[in-house]
Formats: C-alpha cells, structure tokens, sequence
C-alpha cells in the first residue's frame, strides 16, 4: 500500500478537496493584503463601532426574562440540532431506535407548551 491515496477513492478526493480549499483561502488572504488600501482615519481606531459616543454604561442590569429567554432559545436549538441526524436516518433505525426518539419529541413538544403556560415568552411579544 502506497503512502497516498489513489485519486479515485473516497479518501483520495477528500484530500483533493482540502488541499484546494486551503490553497484557495491562503491565496484570497494573500491577495487581499497585496491588493488591498488601508487608511487609518481617526474614525476607524474610534473605540466605538457604531458611529456615536455610548449614552450609558454597557454593564447595566437586564431583566431576568432576558436570561430565561436565551436559555430557553439555547435549549430548544441544541434539541432541534440534534433531531436532524435522525430525520435523515429514520428509514434505517429499528423500532426500539424510533420509539425513543418519539418520546423524546413528546417531552420537547410538552416542555415547550409548558413555558407557555408559564408566559416565558410574552416579554418577547410585548415587552411593553
């Protein structure tokens, strides 16, 4: 067995497919910094991004639903993530494998009706 792997294989076109990729993004940085103009204005090393002086102190104090909210949402997404594999290989899994991912959606699907009974989400709706 050779050091490399030939071309045809699954393996081999990886490679390729890397190796090019990571040249062509060496190369696109490289142009960038030969082609490319700076000017450092005093606007540009402003410590502020977005245009004005700030109006209040950055460390102020938000509201807990704020916390609850983005957990909530840090939740439901990494759930969500994570149900796409299945979706594509439900075909292939036994029943014991589909029962449980089942009863895994019940109790997403009755956590998510949950924090709506408690209101978790109507700050968002109408924070007012």
């Amino acid at each position: 067995m050779s050091f490399f792997f030939p071309i045809t294989s699954e393996y081999g076109r990886l490679l390729i497919f890397l190796f090019i990729a990571g040249l062509l993004g060496c190369l696109l940085y490289f142009l960038n910094i030969l082609f490319s103009r700076t000017q450092v204005t005093i606007h540009k090393v402003s410590p502020y991004e977005c245009g004005f002086a700030a109006f209040s102190d950055a460390r102020g104090s938000y509201g807990v639903n704020f916390y609850v909210v983005g957990l909530l949402f840090m939740l439901f997404d990494v759930e969500l993530i994570l149900i796409f594999p299945w979706i594509f290989a439900i075909a292939l899994l036994p029943l014991a494998a589909r029962f449980t991912m089942y009863s895994f959606l019940v109790v997403l699907a009755l956590g998510y009706l949950y924090e709506l009974q408690q209101k978790a989400f109507d700050w968002v709706i109408d924070p007012f």
